[in-house]
């Protein structure tokens, strides 16, 4: 609507005077005062006042409006700063006016105030100098709030933000697009009248309406509206005959999202391996059964488990109660009885006194088993609850609560809880939408919001865009650490191929997306994150465009149904080799998600060789060129003979086997193998004007990259790109190059890139001189000479081995302090440091024990002797007295 045009945004500078402006007195009354001082004050108190957006054309002129109405008398702003942006990338453009306001002949105008009855007439009192529009432009999230009972328009994430403040949902908005959040204290009602109510009625249908006009807790009314909807949002049109708004937004529509992640048949059978576990409690019991019905299969031994399930029935627990409930209404001819006692249990459960989980496995359990339940009460005791947890896993637990309620409970107290999950979700890189919690609390989230939405017949507040994050995050995982979270896992599957709302769709190419004229059909497969084929949608290519000539060669063809899959025979539209961007769209379902999707697909073909020629050239031209013409894939008879004074040339022709037409590889060589020597060297041939590949060997100028070998070299012919299906090996002929002997190198070595190089022999730096034996014994003596003195000094003097004592930790001690030197002798010798503290702690511990309770024993000797020596000689006084 605006595309081509400039963005003008009118700013004041700092000495910009509203009196010459506007007038002095017209200034005076609406409090701006004299100088640009007092302006500069105003601005840090509150927005710019008057400021007008113009759309001029190529922004040739910016417009203001001095008296605050928006641009409905906009005139050339005198004096004003022009910034002129152009159209940014996933930005809204936006023009916007009033109208209906009158000069009062005092140089000023009336300007429009609102409140909740609509529009009135106020005077220019300084509580109303502000704006009753702005606006602002950014590539992020940028809504700019401000203004009384104005509207403010935020710009950025492809516009998809417009705050209306107070209590206002205005009555005209002429063929523009918008989204409308109201502030806190909207009504629907009071808004009816203006017809915007059951124009949106018409456009999205009074059910989606009503979901989208909810109440939440906080007391806003929010109005969501989203890809699915016609144009990316609603258009409200005028019914009163006085305009007051014009808002226009062009909206450029970025691609959504697809799944990178989705549940493959083998990843349905190991999932449902995962499940498929022996029973050991209820708990694992009814995750194996729920579990894979959510898959379409059954426990192998239905009897069995439902055995199992009566024998473990606690009546006393609600979890186990629960458990089997949820379980054996699963089971085909399972039938658990329950006591009063039970039941009365169940129901008292139900109460504010109770955890969310425990309301939660209590309705669980009485809808499992059949019986009545008041929901009402129910709903009052889970909300009164949730008020008092508020984490994910209890808000969960709420939404799969609510889903066993009564339809005719207000449910919408626990609806809008998903609204505060999915705020809660942390978006990673723009793929993956997940709590911080992980995987199971996500998918269960899933599986209970589109159970509850299914419920109430309200659609979930998922963006297209979100609900692909989702998916990529409820799949990424295929092996999983617990059987709970397999179990979630396959909740959320269920849930996102089979609720009312949301379908998103798996677009992929069977096999390889390529074509050929051997095999033109391209096959898709399209189905759901299940890989369950949707046999009813209808798959169309919108377009096919050649990635390197940008030119559209297919459009609007449907494909074919065939089987499990859809069929496009694109070769019927002769395209030429190469890589082209595919967009198909799938339709069939107002439920689908990433219907539209770009697929990048292969057109291969095979090559020929055609018109070659080889050719001796002389030099000087005293000789007439000999040229040989060689067919594909014969090797030229003879061999060809090229010296100094010669040039030998090579020229040839690339074409599609199949349709003829010029082809130019991407990989185009010719490489001279030496026969002797082994020595490769390799040119590349480029095309003339006329696509004729040619190459001229000039051996003189070109000697020493062969190194000055002359010899009998093969000419091979490579040719390759990943379009071909047949790459070309072709040995041409035998070329003889003859350089000078003067240039010849006296040792031909070889140049093949793949052989191995020659092995290096280092030579480590010989040991030193060892010292001579001689030497080496004179200091073994002397360093054993103090022991020998100590064996002298023993005999002389005697040893004292009086209190040595055979006790077994005395032996062990000695043999552990002698052992520990022996180790120091082995280490030396054999072992290294780390086997050496190894059996040093063993022998270190056995020591220390026994060392200590030898010396323990030794100090208890000591004491006793001491003992028995002091009472002696107590007695000796005694007996002396």
């Amino acid at each position: 609507m605006l595309a081509g045009r400039y963005f003008c945004v009118a700013v004041p500078p700092p000495p910009f005077s509203w009196n010459r402006f506007l007038g002095r007195k017209s200034a005076a009354r609406q409090g701006l005062g004299r100088s640009s001082e007092k302006w500069r004050s105003r601005v840090r108190r509150r927005a710019r006042p008057w400021l007008g957006l113009g759309l001029g054309q190529g922004a040739r002129e910016v417009l203001v409006s001095p008296e605050g109405d928006g641009g409905s008398r906009m005139r050339p702003a005198l004096g004003l700063e022009r910034r002129v942006l152009p159209p940014l990338r996933n930005t809204v453009i936006c023009t916007f006016r009033f109208r209906g306001g009158r000069e009062d002949g005092r140089g000023g105008q009336e300007r429009v105030r609102w409140n909740s009855a609509g529009p009135r007439a106020a005077r220019s009192e300084p509580d109303v100098l502000r704006p009753r529009v702005r606006a602002g432009v950014g590539a992020g999230e940028a809504p700019l709030r401000g203004g009384r009972a104005g509207l403010d328009l935020g710009v950025g994430d492809c516009g998809r933000r417009v705050w209306g403040l107070g209590e206002v949902v205005q009555r005209s908005w002429p063929d523009g697009h918008w989204l409308v959040r109201t502030a806190e204290g909207f009504s629907w009602s009071r808004a009816a009248g203006s017809g915007l109510r059951s124009f949106l009625e018409g456009e999205i249908g009074a059910r989606k309406l009503s979901a989208l006009s909810r109440r939440s807790r906080k007391g806003r009314s929010l109005l969501v509206l989203r890809q699915g909807l016609p144009k990316m949002c609603v258009r409200a049109h005028s019914t009163s005959s006085n305009t007051i708004l014009f808002l226009a937004l062009t909206i450029t529509i970025i691609q959504a999202l697809t799944p990178s992640h989705y549940l493959t048949q083998r990843d349905i059978e190991r999932l449902k391996s995962s499940l498929n576990q022996p029973f050991s409690d209820l708990e694992t019991a009814f995750y194996s059964i729920v579990g894979l019905s959510k898959l379409g299969a059954q426990v192998p031994d239905v009897k069995q488990a439902c055995t199992f399930i009566k024998s473990n029935l606690n009546p006393n627990s609600l979890d186990s109660l629960f458990y089997a409930a949820q379980s054996s209404q699963l089971l085909s001819g399972c039938e658990i009885s329950i006591s009063n006692e039970t039941k009365d249990l169940l129901h008292a459960a139900v109460s504010e006194d109770s955890s969310v989980s425990q309301i939660y496995h209590a309705v669980g359990a009485l809808n499992g088993f059949g019986l009545p339940l008041a929901s009402q009460e129910a709903l009052s005791a889970l909300i009164a609850r949730l008020s008092k947890e508020e984490t994910v896993l209890a808000t969960i637990q709420a939404l799969q609560t609510a889903s066993y309620l009564s339809q005719q409970a207000d449910l919408s107290g626990i609806v809008e809880e998903i609204e505060d999950l999915v705020a809660r979700l942390d978006d990673l890189g723009g793929v993956y939408l997940q709590f911080e919690e992980g995987l199971e609390p996500t998918a269960l989230f899933v599986a209970a919001t589109y159970q509850l939405s299914d419920h109430v017949g309200t659609e979930p507040p998922f963006k297209e865009d979100q609900v692909i994050q989702l998916v990529n995050a409820v799949f990424s995982k295929k092996n999983f650490d617990s059987l709970s979270e397999a179990f979630s896992v396959a909740a959320a599957a269920a849930a996102f191929s089979q609720n009312r709302y949301h379908l998103p769709l798996v677009i992929v190419a069977e096999g390889s997306a390529s074509v050929s004229h051997q095999q033109p059909v391209l096959r898709l497969q399209v189905t759901n994150v299940m890989s369950q084929f949707l046999a009813h949608a209808s798959v169309t290519l919108e377009r096919a465009k050649s990635t390197s000539t940008k030119n559209t060669v297919l459009q609007q063809t449907s494909f074919t149904p065939s089987g499990d899959g859809f069929e496009l025979n694109f070769m019927n539209a002769k395209p030429a080799s190469g890589y082209y961007d595919f967009s198909i769209r799938v339709e069939g379902d107002s439920r689908y998600i990433a219907n539209v999707v770009e697929l990048k697909v292969k057109v291969s073909t095979e090559v020929g060789i055609t018109n070659v020629d080889l050719s001796t050239v002389d030099k000087d031209q005293s000789i007439a060129p000999k040229t040989t013409r060689v067919a594909y894939p014969a090797k030229g008879k003879g061999s060809f003979t090229v010296d100094s004074h010669q040039n030998f040339a090579l020229s040839f022709q690339l074409v599609d086997v199949n349709t003829g037409a010029e082809l130019t590889p991407h990989q185009t060589f010719v490489r001279l193998h030496n026969q002797k020597t082994g020595q490769e060297v390799v040119f590349v041939a480029e095309p003339d004007s006329k696509n004729v590949y040619k190459f001229e060997l000039d051996t003189s100028e070109r000697k020493s990259e062969f190194d000055s070998a002359s010899g009998t070299y093969t000419l091979y012919l490579i040719i390759g790109d990943a379009t071909l299906e047949n790459p070309i090996l072709w040995n041409v002929a035998d070329v003889v190059i003859k350089f000078p002997e003067e240039d010849a190198p006296s040792t031909i070595l070889s140049k093949n890139l793949f052989t191995p190089k020659q092995e290096i022999q280092h030579l480590f730096r010989e040991p030193e001189k060892r010292p001579p034996t001689v030497v080496s014994n004179t200091f073994t003596a002397l360093i054993l000479s103090p022991l020998l003195l100590l064996f002298i000094l023993w005999i002389r003097l005697g040893a004292n081995i009086s209190n040595f004592t055979f006790a077994p930790s005395t032996i062990i001690f000695h043999l552990g302090h002698a052992a520990m030197l022996g180790l120091m002798y082995v280490y030396w010798t054999q072992l290294n440091m780390f086997q050496t503290l190894k059996y040093l702690a063993i022998l270190g511990s056995i020591t220390f024990l026994a060392g200590n309770r030898m010396l323990a024993y030794k100090a208890v000797k000591r004491i006793a002797a001491e003992q028995s020596s002091r009472l002696a000689k107590y007695r000796t006084l005694r007996a002396t007295q």
